[in-house]
């Protein structure tokens, strides 16, 4: 938030208290979600989504799938790296500074 870490969640649901964090005026909020769609022993070949709601009291701000998020695709994470082994994951490789571009975002209802 404002360029401040303010959490992490593994796979699961997070509610972050981002009160300490906000300044008056205009606020950005970053997410960053890490999809590896690879099969292995360590990770499942799912593929990423991110669910997200920005709450004041009673009122959304913000929810994925409506209003107030900007998607983005950051190209500085090199897609196509060496993988050890089937049952270790690909190594991070990273060309910084590196460049924003739009994401294609679908929106529908949650699979069964």
């Amino acid at each position: 938030m404002n360029g401040a870490f303010a959490g992490h969640g593994l796979y699961r649901v997070d509610e972050l208290p981002l009160e300490t964090l906000l300044k008056p005026g205009k606020n950005e909020l970053l997410i960053e979600v890490a999809g590896y769609n690879s099969n292995s022993y360590y990770l499942l070949d799912q593929p990423s989504f991110l669910q997200a709601e920005i709450v004041s009291g009673d009122r959304v701000l913000a929810a994925t799938g409506g209003e107030g998020f900007v998607e983005f695709i950051d190209r500085s994470r090199v897609q196509k790296v060496q993988r050890y082994s089937f049952q270790r994951t690909f190594s991070e490789v990273w060309r910084l500074p590196g460049r924003e571009e739009p994401a294609v975002c679908a929106v529908g209802p949650a699979l069964p």
